[in-house]
């Protein structure tokens, strides 16, 4: 997934999008056993193309609902995507994205735009 090679004094550094897509779809089955997901979608710089050798995974978990506060709802899904890949998960319930849509701040469909459906 994410390769390092030394040139002397310089080192190159990439990550093979394909084989990170595909183990974060891996990790996105966590929908399987999390009744409250309703989708699971990669977002910003990886979903894009636009990554670099040192981009980490940003990933969006759509909840239907949940009570958890933000720390207990990452502590639910940090599990699923342990492995040698960075990745910040962004669980945010339907409402909440909704709430952010109405501001017209653009949070959302900047969020959205080129991202990738995992789950």
């Amino acid at each position: 997934m994410r390769r390092i090679r030394s040139f002397g004094s310089a080192v190159s550094i990439w990550l093979d999008r394909d084989s990170a897509i595909g183990e974060l779809r891996s990790a996105a089955r966590l929908k399987d056993s999390c009744p409250e997901v309703k989708e699971v979608r990669l977002v910003g710089s990886l979903a894009r193309g636009d990554h670099t050798g040192t981009s980490d995974a940003d990933v969006l978990v759509v909840l239907r609902e949940s009570r958890l506060n933000p720390v207990e709802r990452l502590r639910r899904y940090i599990p699923f995507f342990d492995s040698g890949l960075g990745v910040d998960i962004l669980p945010f319930t339907e409402e909440e994205l909704n709430l952010l849509e109405k501001r017209e701040t653009g949070h959302t469909r900047s969020l959205l735009k080129g991202s990738v459906r995992l789950a």
